[in-house]
């Protein structure tokens, strides 16, 4: 059983409606600790995403201008946008808000 990862993705997505089923007092701990155990994940998926994102883009862009000047590349602008202000919203719930979970029940 040294391969668990099919375990604990199952746990996971089963694992949150557990843990707000908890008492008052454990649920906060039950769910931070399943965040923590799925954020490290997440990172990898999303820099394993943008690396993907950054040569689909090299691939269809020509160049740097290409970004407002063709259909494509407007497009691909907004995402970015819309990227980067869920990056900085997910930045600023790993720094303080996560945090906090942890260290209100520690």
């Amino acid at each position: 059983m040294e391969n668990c990862d099919g375990w604990r993705s199952t746990w996971r997505v089963a694992g949150i409606p557990a843990a707000m089923a908890l008492d008052k007092d454990d649920r906060g701990q039950a769910v931070a600790r399943l965040v923590n155990a799925f954020s490290p994940t997440a990172l990898v998926f999303a820099g394993l995403t943008a690396s993907t994102g950054v040569f689909a883009a090299w691939l269809h862009l020509e160049s740097i201008s290409a970004l407002w000047q063709t259909d494509y590349g407007t497009m691909l602008f907004r995402k970015l946008v819309i990227l980067s202000i869920v990056a900085g919203i997910g930045s600023w719930n790993f720094r303080y808000v996560n945090r906090g979970w942890v260290s209100s029940k520690e």
